[in-house]
């Protein structure tokens, strides 16, 4: 078994096949390493969007726009992932 890192916590969700092959081949495109490293740079990408920090370098704008829109997350945006699920 695989010892955690401390100070770090694991995400886990579920997508539908159809998104995992896209995502798979955006990852060949973009030249990342794994899932986990895109995943983990799409969160951090997020975070510096959503709450930024003084000590967080500049967000460039394209970034930023990536994320508009998804400030009022709606329950009907994620009921083909988990069906009526609360968010």
């Amino acid at each position: 078994m695989k010892a955690k890192k401390e100070g770090y916590a694991q995400i886990k969700t579920e997508i539908p096949k159809e998104y995992m092959k896209r995502l798979d081949e955006i990852i060949k495109k973009y030249n990342f390493r794994s899932r986990y490293q895109l995943l983990q740079y799409l969160v951090k990408c997020f975070i510096r969007v959503a709450d930024p920090q003084p000590t967080d370098e500049v967000v460039p704008k394209d970034i930023e726009e990536m994320f508009e829109g998804y400030q009022t997350v709606s329950k009907i945006e994620f009921q083909d992932i988990k069906r009526g699920g609360a968010i």
